[in-house]
């Protein structure tokens, strides 16, 4: 009879925090995909390729040229355009 006790206590204070609960439960799993995504990065051995790509296309902004105007990229339209706005935000920005 004691466990059925514990068990109904449980799931009483869960029901009564479930706010606090699900916020726990977020940053949780927000925390073991990070890590997930450093352990990935970690044994890549150094291999950014993707990375590299991106910030070559996004900085060919700051000499004026931009994606499918002045050079071809093979990635669909929203990748360079994206990477191109953010680089020019954040040139902008730091100005």
């Amino acid at each position: 009879m004691y466990i059925f006790t514990l068990i109904n206590r449980g799931l009483s204070w869960a029901t009564q925090h479930r706010r606090a609960l699900f916020i726990v439960l977020l940053l949780l799993k927000s925390w073991l995909v990070f890590l997930r995504i450093a352990v990935y990065f970690k044994f890549q051995n150094g291999n950014w390729y993707n990375f590299v790509s991106y910030w070559d296309f996004a900085s060919a902004a700051s000499l004026g040229y931009l994606p499918y105007i002045h050079y071809w990229v093979e990635y669909p339209p929203l990748f360079p355009w994206l990477t191109t706005l953010i680089y020019l935000t954040i040139a902008w920005a730091g100005d």
